[in-house]
């Protein structure tokens, strides 16, 4: 029982194990175990980390130009690993032999005569040479051809002959007839480049890869002999040693494949990668090749080259803008702006003043005439809210700033406390240009809101009227909120219902009358207005007076209070008025 445990246990943890880039995985551990460090499990699927890049079986932390380096493998710039290598007495990545560097951060092979494959004309380092629409250096618009019908036949038969010699390498007899995946115990079990890993399972050998369990193909960097050796699309096999990409064609993530490069920016593509002919700033965005945000175009070099800051060192002009910009390098090997330009907001470019209004910006640092700002929208330089266009500056309006009356430019506008206001009974449009007349009544015309201020009331089509929820109070010539009972109130005027008054700043219905129909109204409830009660006590006391009075003023002396005096036919009479 123990024994079977154990070999159920083995044959799980054995199908968790990792198959290395792309096997699917659960935990990270499974892809690290074959992938190393920077190996992870990424929605389910082994691949590298950032900062890390995939190689010969294993992900490698990833070194540009300058940087340092243990082995070559550390070393990937422009997508390819053939570019550059890691420098054992200074420990750091540089251009590989029969390379050339680009800008700072890019290798490309140099090709030095005619017929050598290229992939920009920059390629081809040698007088009058350009890079053909076959990806050979020749001159423009001549592709190189066989010189005569003995060489094209010879040419096709060579490629047939390497075609079936492709097709003959493919199969890679087996060394063992379990396929890949398959327990097992030994070595000699597994197919060619396979081996039996942990003594559990068929795995390829780190550097290689299989696409249907019974063979392992080299993967880019892997030993080969020819070019059949090479499954992928778009590969061959570099001097019968090793698999890489042909000319003009850049690696997959996998490094099994070879995707064809853009040749120029705005070309179509799928991925960044395929925009490598420009520099690591080179993305696909929108399915097109773009420069990133951090680089510019250099259409010399076609190359996105990274950008420089005014103020910073820099070696060529393409460091700071390149020939068509506004920043320059100076003699002190500075980027500086040129005369007649200034630093954008992050330094990175310099634009041409925009010296009036309606001249081109991208941001208010633009416009360098007083009182200018940018319209994002139009991209053109207006004046600021409260300043008006006068030919191609800008002077002040409603709320600008001004010393005296002569610098308000707005009719019937003056100058207080530093700023253009409108004189007493004229009142601003909302684009702060003009003074408009204070609307002194209802009916008046209007074409803002403002003129109505005075009334409290809003322009409705041209014409000062009270607001929804106001009404009209001719003797006041103004519009109040309109109150209803138990609403509140701040004045009497709000108490729009008929025989209503505000009362500790509620309405309330005067004396005699009650709400009806749900507050809308004071109907008189038919008893009168009833006596106030120190009126109703002097009143009393007055009758109570004339009463003891005529009686000799007997009861005055009796202690009995003089209400009680009434009789209960004067006391209803008198409460009742």
């Amino acid at each position: 029982m123990e024994n079977n445990t154990q070999i159920r246990c083995e044959e799980y943890h054995s199908s968790k194990l990792s198959r290395g880039y792309g096997a699917s995985c659960i935990e990270s551990v499974q892809c690290s175990t074959k992938l190393e460090a920077g190996g992870q499990c990424n929605n389910s699927i082994c691949n590298c980390a950032e900062g890390f890049h995939y190689f010969k079986g294993q992900c490698w932390k990833t070194s540009g130009l300058t940087q340092p380096c243990k082995h070559d493998s550390n070393c990937f710039v422009s997508n390819d690993f053939e570019a550059s290598i890691c420098n054992n007495v200074k420990n750091i990545c540089e251009c590989s032999p029969g390379y050339y560097q680009r800008e700072y951060s890019s290798c490309r092979r140099i090709s030095e005569k005619p017929g050598e494959s290229c992939g920009i004309p920059l390629d081809c380092k040698y007088p009058n040479a350009t890079c053909t629409r076959e990806r050979t250096c020749g001159e423009e618009g001549k592709a190189l051809e066989p010189k005569d019908k003995q060489e094209e036949v010879s040419f096709f038969v060579e490629n047939i002959r390497k075609r079936r010699k492709r097709t003959a390498l493919a199969t890679y007899p087996s060394l063992g007839s379990k396929k890949i995946g398959a327990n097992c115990k030994n070595n000699t079990e597994c197919p060619k480049n396979s081996e039996c890993y942990k003594e559990s399972l068929c795995l390829c050998l780190k550097g290689f890869y299989t696409t249907d369990n019974s063979t392992c193909y080299p993967e880019l960097g892997s030993r080969c002999e020819e070019d059949g050796d090479c499954k992928g699309k778009n590969t061959m096999c570099r001097n019968n040693k090793y698999c890489t990409c042909k000319q003009g064609f850049v690696a997959t993530q996998d490094s099994r494949q070879c995707d064809k490069m853009s040749r120029n920016i705005n070309w179509s593509c799928l991925r960044d990668e395929e925009c490598g002919f420009f520099g690591p700033g080179g993305k696909c965005i929108s399915k097109k090749c773009h420069c990133s945000n951090e680089t510019h175009w250099v259409s010399e070099q076609l190359f996105c080259w990274v950008n420089k800051k005014v103020g910073e060192s820099c070696t060529q002009s393409e460091d700071c803008g390149g020939r068509n910009s506004s920043m320059i390098c100076t003699d002190d090997k500075v980027c500086a702006c040129i005369p007649d330009a200034h630093p954008s907001s992050t330094g990175t470019s310099c634009r041409k003043d925009s010296k009036q209004v309606g001249q081109p910006c991208y941001e208010n640092l633009d416009c360098i005439y007083t009182h200018a700002e940018c319209n994002i929208t139009l991209h053109v330089c207006t004046c600021q809210r409260g300043y008006l266009e006068n030919k191609t500056v800008c002077v002040a309006g409603i709320n600008g700033t001004c010393k005296s009356n002569e610098d308000c430019n707005v009719k019937n506008s003056h100058c207080n406390n530093n700023t253009c206001v409108c004189i007493k009974n004229f009142v601003s449009n909302q684009s702060l240009n003009k003074c408009l007349a204070l609307a002194t009544t209802v009916g008046s015309k209007c074409s803002e809101p403002e003129q109505c201020n005075l009334l409290s009331g809003d322009c409705i089509q041209g014409v000062c009227n009270c607001r929804n929820g106001s009404y009209f109070v001719p003797k006041d010539k103004k519009c109040y909120v309109k109150s209803i009972i138990n609403q509140n109130c701040t004045r009497e005027q709000n108490c729009s219902v008929l025989n209503s008054e505000c009362l500790r700043n509620i309405c309330k219905c005067k004396r005699g009358y009650e709400p009806r129909e749900n507050f809308t109204m004071c109907i008189n409830n038919g008893a009168g207005a009833a006596m106030p009660l120190n009126l109703l006590l002097i009143t009393g006391t007055l009758l109570a007076f004339i009463r003891l009075k005529s009686k000799n003023m007997y009861k005055i002396f009796t202690g009995v209070p003089m209400m009680s005096i009434l009789t209960p036919a004067q006391l209803s009479h008198i409460c009742t008025r």
